[in-house]
């Protein structure tokens, strides 16, 4: 599938880098907010991104950040990915979860379903320059 055309909004988990990638494309199916608001489900195993405001506490902003950065917006947190592997087990650490979700339009929010992994993108191995052996990443 060619993601640069997908009608469906993607999310990607990072847990190597503790990240969350949110494509360009799925900001602008919700109306290409200046903030966002990041939402997390645990009871249903569901992550929204909602379009929001500067007056939200809660709120990232967005709008300046693809003038640098590009093709999607990231989001940082340790905590948060861990609080994710979590709630869902099957995730292990160091490998990239990408999910599709739904468009709400009426409601500016896109809902991903933490079960709707369409892909899993292991990270690679490491080779010991001494040894010449292969360890995984801990």
């Amino acid at each position: 599938m060619n993601n640069k055309h997908s009608s469906h909004p993607l999310i990607c988990i990072d847990f190597k880098k503790n990240r969350i990638r949110i494509h360009r494309n799925t900001l602008r199916q919700i109306g290409n907010p200046e903030y966002i608001q990041l939402l997390v489900n645990p009871d249903q195993k569901m992550i929204g991104i909602k379009a929001s405001c500067a007056e939200d506490k809660l709120a990232h902003k967005v709008k300046d950040y693809f003038v640098i950065n590009g093709n999607s917006y990231e989001l940082y947190s340790r905590e948060l990915l861990y609080s994710l592997s979590q709630l869902n087990l099957s995730w292990e650490k160091f490998n990239i979860f990408r999910l599709e979700g739904n468009i709400y339009p009426d409601k500016k929010i896109a809902l991903f379903s933490m079960d709707n992994i369409i892909t899993k993108l292991p990270q690679p191995e490491f080779k010991s320059e001494i040894m010449g052996d292969e360890y995984a990443q801990l």
